[in-house]
């Protein structure tokens, strides 16, 4: 997700990564954008009062960041619930694809197809596979 200054004062989604993913729940999170700056995004947890700088590529918060925890723990950022749904369903469809080519090196190849071509590529694999 790229992070414009028309997002200030819109409500984002995100799923947690890394260490934050442990007791997740499934529920997205829900985070006010008050500030898009240069570096950082100025973010809140909806309904909380309190802020904090996360890092919109890795989503993880700059205090973090400063205490060398850079691949630790931190966030995707969706606009929108739908958004998210896409991505999960990409990620499930790239996951199995890789299983059932047993080729991990694959997977980010699959990334510039279209979602209807990973479809019927896993449905090709799935006969083929089975």
């Amino acid at each position: 997700m790229e992070f414009t200054k028309e997002h200030e004062g819109k409500i984002i989604y995100a799923r947690p990564t890394g260490n934050a993913a442990r007791r997740w729940d499934g529920n997205l999170k829900e985070f006010e954008v008050v500030k898009v700056k240069r570096k950082y995004v100025e973010m809140r947890i909806n309904g909380g009062v309190f802020t904090d700088n996360y890092c919109p590529k890795t989503g993880a918060t700059q205090s973090a960041i400063n205490a060398g925890y850079t691949t630790n723990s931190g966030y995707l950022f969706f606009e929108s619930k739908d958004d998210y749904r896409k991505w999960e369903f990409r990620e499930t469809v790239c996951e199995n694809i890789t299983k059932m080519t047993r080729d991990y090196s694959l997977r980010h190849k699959l990334s510039g197809l279209s979602d209807e071509d990973l479809r019927v590529l896993e449905h090709i694999l799935l006969k083929v596979c089975d």
